[in-house]
């Protein structure tokens, strides 16, 4: 039909389109990685220091590469058609605590504090621990990174009548509504505070949202202001 043709389309485009990003960001750090090893090779260091200096900056492009090749293997993973979920129920708000704990001591140093706002009731969710933990994780290594200092990130837990939603919001610079539109992309990088100059790879919002999805919720993102928050909204199935 012509819808299944249109969809074979658009998964061939997609698939050429993660082969050129791909591609684009593996060849710059394999650049500077073969000509610093090329230089070395050639003895063009004068001085030990300066070889070791050179040696450095490959094994700082090669961490780079593995970085990507790590994240681009968890993203297909957890796309649609990936590995399947191991569900078990989780206690939402032990979970919470347990995953703000591992960022205390990287909070600390931007002098920054995470509070957990607990739901009102015991709550359980049915989801996968390891990989929403990926999610939790990224949002708050996100928030710290980009975040202002001497802040507060706070996670907290909402209830609507069938969703669930986990808010994670810090004060930041306000994210303009054409970044907002774009951040689940995969390989997408604002100008500006989300650069390439502050690390990452274009693929941790992305791989979030998969597993989002794949629990069948939908990660949304809003900047009012200076407060900037991210929303992981799940199904409410769980029983009390």
């Amino acid at each position: 039909t012509v819808s299944a043709m249109e969809d074979e389309r658009m998964i061939e485009k997609s698939k050429d389109e993660l082969i050129t990003n791909v591609s684009h960001d593996i060849r710059t750090p394999l650049t500077s990685i073969i000509g610093y090893l090329g230089l070395v090779i050639n003895g063009k260091p004068k001085t030990p220091e300066e070889t070791k200096r050179y040696t450095e900056i490959a094994y700082h492009k090669a961490q780079q590469m593995k970085a990507l090749v790590d994240d681009l293997f968890e993203y297909t993973t957890t796309s649609p058609n990936g590995a399947p979920l191991r569900l078990n129920d989780i206690p939402v708000a032990n979970f919470l605590e347990q995953v703000a704990a591992d960022f205390e001591l990287e909070a600390q140093k931007r002098h920054m504090t995470i509070e957990v706002i607990p739901p009102k009731r015991k709550m359980v969710l049915e989801m996968d621990a390891e990989k929403m933990v990926r999610v939790i994780h990224n949002l708050l290594s996100n928030a710290i990174k980009y975040g202002r200092e001497n802040t507060k990130i706070t996670i907290e837990v909402l209830e609507q009548k069938d969703i669930i939603t986990i808010a994670v919001r810090n004060i930041g610079e306000p994210i303009s509504k054409e970044v907002l539109e774009h951040l689940f992309s995969r390989f997408y990088r604002a100008e500006g505070s989300r650069s390439k100059e502050t690390g990452g790879t274009g693929l941790g919002l992305a791989i979030a949202d998969n597993i989002v999805r794949s629990h069948g919720g939908r990660m949304l993102a809003e900047s009012v202001g200076e407060v900037i928050s991210f929303y992981i909204c799940l199904p409410n199935d769980a029983d009390e």
